[in-house]
């Protein structure tokens, strides 16, 4: 994981009680920009936790690959048994239901690597600012309503 540099302190802000990082969080439509803004951060610097990523991941877990087929059935399913984004979209928002299953079932999960990663994060941080490099890191987290 890099550590990230997004701005540096100026003479005005050099004895302003700095912050040990910002967090910031994207949000927006399907299309709005907001890869193309998290790419922007992370060629500055910046360490981006991507929750569309992360869901990507966690479609290749057994285990989760085990309980969406049980709640939406092998229709769901690549010819070569991985998980059909593109099916798994089209069942889930064929109702209310099907889309409050696959939340219920994904999003502690895509939780609890968010937060995994941004503790991580938050310790190389901490680390950074013992060595005098603090308050000037930016963390951004691409959330997306659904998978």
């Amino acid at each position: 994981m890099r550590k990230g540099v997004v701005r540096r302190r100026s003479a005005q802000t050099a004895n302003r009680k700095q912050r040990p990082f910002v967090l910031l969080g994207l949000v927006g439509g399907i299309g709005s920009g907001k890869t193309a803004v998290a790419k922007m951060f992370s060629e500055l610097g910046a360490e981006v936790i991507d929750a569309d990523q992360i869901a990507a991941r966690l479609l290749n877990d057994p285990r989760v690959k085990e309980k969406l087929v049980s709640e939406f059935g092998e229709g769901i399913l690549n010819e070569d048994g991985t998980i059909s984004r593109q099916e798994l979209a089209t069942v889930a928002f064929e109702s209310k239901v099907n889309l409050e299953t696959l939340n219920k079932i994904m999003h502690p999960r895509i939780v609890a690597e968010i937060k995994r990663q941004f503790s991580a994060i938050e310790a190389a941080l901490r680390e950074e600012a013992k060595e005098g490099n603090s308050g000037n890191a930016v963390v951004v987290l691409d959330a997306p309503l659904l998978v």
